[in-house]
């Protein structure tokens, strides 16, 4: 069966150049700027010259390596996820105040009920405080109590006239 290709297609070959040959010649074909003779070369200007010349081979493999590569770049980037992450600096700001919790006087949390994120009720235990300050000043506080009641029962008693050993019996 190869037998019976071959010469239709060294036929067609054959047609194909001389349609070539003919289109050339009546310049229907012709891409790109035809090129100067060889011959008149030396007589056209320097940059003519530079022109005709063809470029150098590592010069072209240089221009195909680049194309190459953006290409297989522009590959990677459509195929290749990347994750993004941003970073910067600022403050972050809640729409509501804070809500700061602290005792009326000054105290030690001994145990904290809540975490932060829980969600709480009112009148829910959050935290327990240590007693130690609460005890100290309770007895700092009685002490002075005893004192003022002692010193209110001596300025009665002047006022009334009673010696004070007996208004301190009362």
């Amino acid at each position: 069966m190869l037998k019976l290709l071959t010469p239709p297609i060294k036929t067609l070959t054959k047609r194909a150049r001389d349609i070539r040959r003919t289109l050339d010649s009546h310049g229907l074909l012709t891409i790109s700027r035809p090129g100067v003779l060889p011959e008149a070369i030396p007589y056209q200007d320097p940059i003519d010259e530079v022109c005709e010349e063809a470029p150098p081979r590592h010069m072209r493999s240089t221009t195909y390596a680049v194309a190459g590569m953006f290409l297989s770049l522009l590959l990677l980037a459509a195929l290749v996820k990347i994750p993004i992450i941003v970073s910067g600096a600022g403050r972050i700001a809640t729409d509501t105040p804070l809500v700061v919790l602290q005792p009326m006087d000054r105290a030690i949390i001994r145990e904290m009920k809540v975490r932060p994120g829980d969600v709480v009720k009112k009148g829910q235990l959050l935290a327990t405080l240590d007693p130690t300050f609460a005890g100290a000043d309770l007895a700092a506080l009685s002490s002075e109590q005893r004192m003022l009641i002692a010193q209110i029962r001596r300025l009665e008693a002047e006022l009334s006239g009673v010696p004070s050993s007996k208004a301190a019996i009362r």
